[in-house]
């Protein structure tokens, strides 16, 4: 999957207010976090960057799992605020009008998921056996 620009940044992504390079005295840490209420999933987060964001959705079990590649092209710090359901159904909740995590990405975040072969380096273990005493 590769995540992409829509076209502007969404209303739940906008540039970081706190620098998290430079160690904060007060104020909610740096970093992303998720509280779950129910089937409603609420994302935020301070200050991190595509990469950051890019793993963290690569934890969710979508009905197309596939890892996530940035590509984004976005650089910098980013504040995070999403709120998305259950992976799989409709696009959005009707009983609560949240969307769908990957409808959340372009509405809130401004990001689509793409489908896309690309080569990857790997490690392929084929065999593992115990070694033997000396």
């Amino acid at each position: 999957m590769l995540a992409s620009p829509t076209r502007a940044l969404g209303r739940g992504l906008t540039a970081a207010a706190a620098d998290c390079n430079v160690r904060q005295r007060a104020g909610p840490p740096c970093g992303i976090d998720i509280d779950s209420d129910g089937g409603t999933r609420h994302v935020l987060g301070i200050g991190v960057t595509m990469a950051q964001i890019t793993k963290f959705l690569e934890g969710f079990s979508m009905p197309d799992r596939r890892p996530i590649v940035d590509r984004a092209g976005l650089t910098g710090r980013y504040d995070v605020d999403m709120r998305f359901t259950s992976d799989d159904g409709p696009a959005t909740d009707i009983t609560t009008g949240i969307p769908l995590l990957k409808e959340a990405l372009a509405d809130a975040l401004g990001l689509r998921l793409e489908p896309r072969t690309e080569t990857r380096k790997a490690l392929i273990i084929d065999r593992l056996s115990m070694p033997s005493p000396d």
